[in-house]
């Protein structure tokens, strides 16, 4: 059984805007890329300034400050803009704007820059990476070590920000509930232009799925509706995603009627789920648990130059050897990548995995060549295959079948027989480049 398909385009839609900006909208509506299972949003960056202070960009609905290059600032721009139409899909209303007013996000190079700016805004010292402050109703945040939780993290401010604006005035919710919302929505998917919340990664630095798992003896639903506070960030981002998606979301619709009540002024977490789905949360604890233990990130970064696109899709970048494994064990692996414009580039698949001392990888190079490399006990070695074969689009295409003592991998449809040093795997491959792998798919 495939775990993973390639994803198709079908067409494209306009959606109504459920609430009001109080602006024009007619010139920016939410494009729909409407994808197999659920749709993309799409945004527009806004208007460029430099400060002193970094980057202003003013769009639509966000006036962001950025101290980042001013690609990423559009960037960073653009995926306040799509996630805009994306909660408003998902809480069912939006912020009421005026023609001037914008919502402000602070995107700060360190930490100490962000604590400064909180302080200078007459709020105590913050801790942490984040923080969106009622009083003040900005979002700010600093970069973190991966591109994806950088851009991840100021989604998770900016659903505080909506959500506190949108659905919630002075009502005060529990912290679990409040991060439920945000650790869920903010694992995202992101072509460039459009974006999808709430989705499962190939593969982060953080891991939650993981973080979950780790957690699940310890998990009563119970006591977490029960409780004020924020218990465990991954196990509130697997109750809000397991009641949003188990089963093809069918829980989805008494999931909703929950967050209405809640969002609606109630106070009491365990009566509103108890009306919502006629059952106290602790009936589904068991299936929530078995539930984690399927819903993992299927992928692991050996190193931090990852970045999740979609389902099956990622983008790797680094200096040195580095490579993204596949959690566990398959029998078939493929993927492929356009050759990089830079004039020095090696990419491929990872052949077998045990360890992060003992792996072995097989690509293609700017060489000509196909090459493995080897990783025994810590020790590397390359090795000269064949000539690599080129396709007309100027790619590569990698299919690899593991047999019990040895694997058959096929570069352009051109076989290479090796023995099967470890278990075997898949994944992705790179040395000294920047790569953008597609068509993931793995059995």
């Amino acid at each position: 059984m495939k775990t993973k398909s390639m994803v198709n385009i079908v067409g494209l839609l306009f959606l109504q805007v459920v609430a009001s900006t109080g602006k024009d909208d007619s010139e920016q509506q939410p494009t729909q890329a409407t994808i197999e299972d659920e749709p993309y949003f799409c945004g527009t960056a806004g208007e460029i300034s430099e400060s002193e202070q970094g980057w202003i960009v003013e769009g639509m609905h966000y006036r962001l400050l950025a101290q980042s290059s001013a690609e990423e600032a559009l960037i960073l721009s653009t995926i306040l803009e799509a996630s805009w139409f994306a909660m408003t899909d998902w809480f069912g209303q939006s912020p009421e704007l005026t023609s001037e007013d914008l919502l402000n996000v602070e995107y700060y190079a360190d930490y100490t820059s962000w604590q400064e700016a909180i302080i200078a805004d007459g709020l105590d010292s913050p801790s942490g990476g984040g923080l969106y402050h009622p009083s003040t109703e900005t979002a700010y945040l600093f970069a973190q070590p991966t591109l994806y939780y950088s851009r991840q993290l100021m989604i998770h401010e900016a659903i505080h920000q909506f959500h506190h604006q949108a659905r919630l005035g002075d009502h005060s919710l529990p912290g679990w509930y409040m991060e439920g919302h945000t650790e869920y929505l903010s694992h995202y998917d992101w072509d460039g232009g459009c974006i999808r919340l709430g989705r499962l990664p190939l593969l982060t630095q953080e891991d939650r799925p993981a973080a979950a798992l780790a957690q699940i003896e310890s998990l009563d639903l119970q006591a977490h509706f029960s409780a004020s506070e924020s218990i465990s960030r991954p196990l509130e981002w697997a109750i809000f995603r397991f009641f949003d998606k188990a089963d093809d979301g069918t829980y989805a619709e008494q999931f909703t009627a929950f967050r209405d009540a809640m969002d609606g002024g109630s106070s009491d977490a365990i009566a509103e789920f108890t009306t919502a789905f006629g059952t106290n949360p602790s009936s589904f604890n068991n299936e929530l648990q078995d539930w984690i233990r399927t819903e993992q990130q299927p992928m692991s970064p050996l190193y931090m130059e990852w970045q999740h696109e979609n389902e099956d899709t990622l983008v790797g970048w680094s200096d040195v050897f580095s490579i993204a494994p596949l959690k566990n064990a398959t029998n078939h692996f493929e993927l492929y990548f356009d050759i990089p414009e830079s004039p020095s580039w090696f990419g491929g698949v990872v052949l077998s995995y045990e360890d992060s001392s003992n792996w072995v990888a097989v690509g293609a190079g700017s060489d000509g060549r196909i090459s493995t490399f080897e990783v025994i006990d810590g020790s590397a070695m390359w090795s000269d295959q064949d000539a690599a074969p080129t396709m007309e689009d100027g790619g590569y295409h990698f299919i690899v079948a593991h047999g019990e003592t040895e694997s058959t991998i096929l570069v352009n449809n051109q076989a290479l027989t090796l023995p099967l040093l470890f278990s075997p795997s898949g994944g992705a491959a790179l040395n000294s480049s920047r790569i953008r792998f597609t068509e993931l798919l793995w059995e």
